[in-house]
């Protein structure tokens, strides 16, 4: 009986713990109707339905992604989100045209946190990297020695899915570990890989300032036409979850738990 009680316990702890929904973004994979619904639309965007993408390449006929046209201005593709707890995971694929040098960006998204405007801010430059804002001594290489592979629209229909076009899949992820001192890791896939590669550790780079202990991720952006040439890119199967090890480490409790019963 002692063993079921404390069975219940700590299942009702990790309800409490991790939502009924691990993931706090709504339709990331844009197979809602219309595509972008719950995303708002900042500026005078121009994002278009693109057939979905894998890890790996195109996904099957009649599933959704979204291809963000860049303009001539900038414009913001964004979903607030609450709850997010101090140790979190982003991840999302995308495929991206070439922008063409350093000085350029493709891909740009932003992470901003709760209280303030200090955010995570990367961008993908025109020769493949990926870089971070830093508040003081600006954009940072996250690494120089991995780089993205680029799509190639041939014959200009905005999308990589005919027969002449090239799709390079690339999986991002970025994993926070906030708190007293927040930092967070990048990860990078190979084109049409499923294989993720550490490529920038512990990192502390903020736009606007650390976040403080308590602030978490309010909202994920993603960018196009900042002021600078920029290139047309897709994203999908964008997430927002707990950072898996929490998760595991709240699960291993309930077997501990048992094992103390039984001694």
């Amino acid at each position: 009986m002692k063993k079921l009680v404390t069975l219940t316990m700590l299942a009702v702890l990790v309800s409490f713990a991790v939502p009924a929904s691990a993931d706090y973004l709504t339709n990331g994979n844009f197979e809602a109707t219309p595509f972008d619904s719950s995303w708002t639309n900042a500026g005078t965007p121009q994002n278009i339905v693109h057939r979905g993408l894998t890890a790996t390449g195109l996904d099957a006929t009649g599933t959704q992604a979204v291809y963000m046209v860049a303009p001539s201005a900038a414009t913001g593709f964004y979903q607030n989100v609450s709850g997010v707890p101090l140790q979190w995971q982003l991840d999302f694929v995308f495929a991206a045209a070439d922008s063409g040098d350093n000085t350029t960006r493709s891909l740009n998204l932003a992470v901003r946190h709760a209280g303030t405007s200090n955010q995570i801010n990367i961008k993908l430059d025109g020769d493949g990297y990926l870089w971070t804002y830093d508040q003081g001594p600006g954009w940072r290489q996250i690494s120089s020695t991995t780089a993205a592979s680029f799509s190639v629209d041939a014959n200009s229909d905005n999308d990589f899915e005919d027969a002449g076009d090239t799709l390079n899949v690339h999986s991002l992820r970025i994993v926070g570990t906030y708190g007293a001192t927040p930092t967070y890791d990048v990860y990078l896939s190979a084109a049409n890989s499923t294989t993720l590669t550490l490529i920038g550790d512990d990192l502390a780079h903020f736009q606007g300032g650390n976040p403080s202990s308590t602030e978490t991720p309010v909202m994920v952006s993603f960018i196009t036409g900042t002021g600078v040439l920029g290139s047309n890119y897709v994203i999908d199967n964008v997430s927002l979850t707990p950072e898996p090890a929490t998760m595991a480490l709240l699960m291993l409790g309930l077997p501990l738990a048992l094992r103390r019963r039984r001694k």
